[in-house]
C-alpha cells in the first residue's frame, strides 16, 4: 500500500504552487523572493503542522510564517537593545505601556530606545 496522505512539506509546496502561483507572478521580483522565503521558512515547522493535522492547510502554514517573522523581529529588537541600552523597570523588564507619541519620537522601533539621530 502506498502513502495516502501527503507530507506537510509536500502540502506546503502544493499550496504554494497551486493556490499562490498567480499571486506570486503578479508580484515584483523582490516580493516574489520574499514570498518564496516565507514558504521555505514555513517548512521549518512541517513536523508541527503534520502533528496538528488542521483541516484548513493554509492556517498552520500562515502561523509558521508568522513564527519565523516574529523570530526575526525579536532578533532585530535584541540587536537594537544591545546597541541602545534602555532603562528598565525594577523587575528588569521593558516598560509595558507605550503611547503613540513616544513611538513616533523613536521612529516606532522600540519605546524608550534613545534614537542617536535625534
Amino acid at each position: 500500500m502506498g502513502r495516502t496522505v501527503i507530507t506537510a512539506t509536500q502540502l506546503i509546496q502544493k499550496v504554494q504552487a497551486e493556490h499562490w502561483g498567480k499571486f506570486r507572478r503578479a508580484l515584483r521580483r523582490e516580493d516574489q523572493e520574499i514570498l518564496d522565503r516565507l514558504f521555505d521558512r514555513a517548512q521549518y515547522h512541517a513536523q508541527a503542522m503534520a502533528y496538528a493535522a488542521m483541516p484548513v492547510p493554509m492556517e498552520p502554514i500562515l502561523v509558521a510564517m508568522l513564527i519565523e517573522v516574529q523570530r526575526d523581529l525579536l532578533t532585530l529588537q535584541k540587536q537594537v537593545r544591545a546597541q541602545n541600552p534602555v532603562k528598565t523597570e525594577d523587575n528588569g523588564q521593558l516598560p509595558v505601556s507605550c503611547d503613540l507619541e513616544e513611538m513616533e519620537k523613536h521612529d516606532g522601533l522600540l519605546c524608550g530606545v534613545n534614537n542617536s539621530d535625534s
